[in-house]
């Protein structure tokens, strides 16, 4: 017989996450809750309340779901109100009022306190005082267009509404050297249209852009401070001013699904005017076709299909500004093809632009971008340490990547734990948590946490930082590239991938010969690390180098990683004791931190019974590999 709903399940597109976090954490009040590890890696979030739990997955081909939504029941509807002033209120149940709102992915939730129930644009509300504005995803395709082309018939796909005309006038703004164009990122103020104001886009994948707003100002020629902010990792103090303008006269047409707004054509003939030692004017016609928030990756195709058969080619530019600037990309060494310094290059590149693509995103305390910004850390780390023959001289460099790691590290684990302490508490009868306990911890942890990201903001804003972002543009445009930089990928670095396996091996084979538990443990800690470092380099080749790189670093994250359940519960028990002591000395019951103490006991206890097994296992699927 059925109990209870245990979730309800909605769908997002891949790379939504943070929005997802920001919308059902941040403004619905829910907390996210851990994905069990099997599921992990399939993307998605899970959130929780009292007796409400909300799945969302990823799905490859998503749309919105507009008809069903999840419904709350809220104590103090007026102040969800507040949160979304252009909510549409109704009372069409008797005895309660309701609002709709859509998440960030346009899904539509119901909210009621004897009543809501909510469908309104959404604005981002950070958690933090980082930095506030709206923000959305922009997905697209872009095409160029000849000054005679027709836009073809798109009935069939929609309820087709327009054209409508706009006349837009944007300003762009960059460093003299074109530094955010280089990197496909677009600063502006635009009047005009339905979205007047600045915008500030930042690539997440091709074809996709974080877009933030902020208020049109009075000034033309001041940023605003706050997008200024978020720029500055790119900037590093160079005066941003105004490069270029866009006049254009765009014609929208709309594919509707009844009220639901599916996808949006643009026509725009565009003048673009270049600012600098001369003035130079070049004008140019192109279409973009964007996803709205009930529109499908499927539609986006079938509209694309239509615009190629009528004349339209896809657009190479990733916009308007890179169409007119032509910017010159982020220099890249040269080195040979297949050789191993060309590998070792082109992965360093990618991380370095992983680290500066999370910057915006720590700035504004976005979820998960501080975790992904020390991923990136540590990663050029490993890189560093692991291939010290194919590029040299990197030590001073491995060093403050080691400090950066360590500063954006500090914030993550409080976040991490004080999330782990609210699921156990929440797994536990109501009548094993004594005393305010789950308020202790989390203000005390929450208090701690944002400290570590005052840490954070200050180390982002510092001179350290910007040299060492300056060294790593120069790791990667001039590397000291060592006599194994010229040799064959595949013999090169495949023997790079065993060497840091065998560590592995070694430092096991060293901390299991020593007697003293403590002593013994610590060395266990080491052996994590080297598995990590394993795990990053066979990561690094995978897509280079041939003989199961994939394998193996699956092979040492699951070494890693039952290391990493010890070592956590190790750390969560030491904090659960200093709460404890404060409890004690506030005259607080203390029963329950002895109880989850107990339970991290047994975590890391149950992870040490595993371990033999687990590497006698995976050293036995290494030496297949290897």
């Amino acid at each position: 017989m059925i109990q209870a709903l245990h979730h309800v399940q909605l769908a997002a597109p891949r790379g939504s996450e943070p929005l997802l976090r920001e919308f059902y954490a941040g403004l619905l009040g829910l907390r996210e809750v851990p994905k069990p590890p099997d599921l992990a890696g399939r993307g998605g979030a899970w959130f929780r309340g009292d007796g409400v739990e909300v799945h969302l997955g990823i799905e490859d081909d998503f749309r919105p779901a507009r008809k069903a939504h999840p419904a709350f029941v809220v104590d103090d509807l007026d102040a969800y109100i507040a949160k979304f002033p252009d909510s549409v209120a109704d009372e069409l149940v008797p005895g309660w009022r309701r609002i709709y709102v859509s998440d960030p992915v346009g899904n539509r939730n119901r909210a009621a306190a004897t009543g809501v129930r909510v469908t309104a644009r959404w604005h981002y509300c950070p958690k933090s005082d980082f930095l506030r504005g709206a923000v959305g995803i922009e997905i697209e395709d872009k095409f160029d267009v000849s000054p005679e082309f027709t836009l073809p018939d798109l009935s069939g796909l929609g309820d087709v509404v327009g054209p409508k005309s706009h006349q837009l006038v944007a300003l762009y703004f960059d460093t003299p050297d074109l530094r955010l164009a280089a990197r496909g990122i677009t600063l502006r103020r635009r009047r005009g249209g339905d979205d007047a104001g600045w915008h500030l886009k930042l690539p997440k994948a091709k074809g996709v852009r974080q877009e933030i707003h902020h208020p049109l100002t009075r000034s033309t020629k001041i940023v605003p401070a706050e997008l200024a902010e978020l720029v500055r990792a790119y900037t590093r103090g160079a005066e941003l001013r105004l490069v270029a303008e866009l006049d254009t006269r765009r014609n929208v047409t709309v594919l509707l699904d009844g009220d639901t707004r599916l996808l949006e054509v643009a026509d725009d003939r565009v003048k673009g005017t270049v600012y600098g030692a001369e003035t130079t004017i070049v004008r140019w016609r192109e279409v973009e076709a964007e996803l709205l928030e009930g529109g499908t990756g499927k539609l986006l195709a079938k509209v694309g299909k239509r615009l190629r058969k009528a004349g339209a080619v896809p657009s190479q530019a990733t916009s308007k500004l890179a169409k007119l600037l032509e910017p010159a990309p982020p220099p890249t060494a040269p080195t040979e093809p297949g050789t191993a310094g060309a590998v070792v290059v082109a992965y360093l590149a990618t991380q370095v632009n992983a680290l500066l693509t999370q910057d915006p995103r720590v700035r504004r305390a976005e979820d998960d971008a501080v975790h992904q910004m020390r991923v990136a850390s540590r990663r050029l780390r490993s890189a560093l340490k692991a291939f010290k023959k194919i590029v040299t001289g990197t030590d001073h460099l491995q060093d403050e990547l080691r400090r950066l790691g360590a500063v954006l590290g500090e914030a993550r684990d409080l976040e991490v734990i004080r999330a782990r302490f609210a699921e156990l508490l929440d797994g536990l009868a109501p009548e094993l948590v004594t005393g305010p306990i789950g308020a202790r911890l989390d203000a005390d942890l929450h208090e701690r946490e944002q400290e570590a990201y005052g840490r954070i903001r200050e180390e982002l804003s510092g001179d350290r930082y910007y040299r060492l972002l300056d060294a790593l543009d120069e790791l990667v445009s001039a590397p000291a590239l060592g006599k194994a930089a010229a040799r064959p990928a595949q013999d090169e670095l495949r023997a790079v991938a065993v060497a840091g396996w065998e560590r592995v091996t070694k430092r096991y084979e060293a901390a299991q010969a020593i007697d003293d538990p403590d002593r013994r443990a610590l060395a266990m800690h080491d052996v994590r690390k080297a598995a990590k470092r394993a795990r990053y380099t066979a990561e690094a080749l995978k897509p280079s180098i041939s003989g199961g790189m994939g394998k193996l670093a699956k092979l040492a994250e699951r070494v890693q990683e039952i290391l990493g359940v010890h070592q956590d519960g190790v750390v969560a028990q030491e904090t659960l004791l200093g709460e404890a002591e404060r409890a004690r000395r506030a005259g607080e019951d203390t029963f329950t931190y002895g109880l989850l103490i107990g339970i991290e006991r047994g975590h890391a206890e149950r992870a040490d019974a595993e371990f033999p097994d687990i590497w006698a296992e995976t050293t036995k699927a290494a030496a297949k590999i290897l």
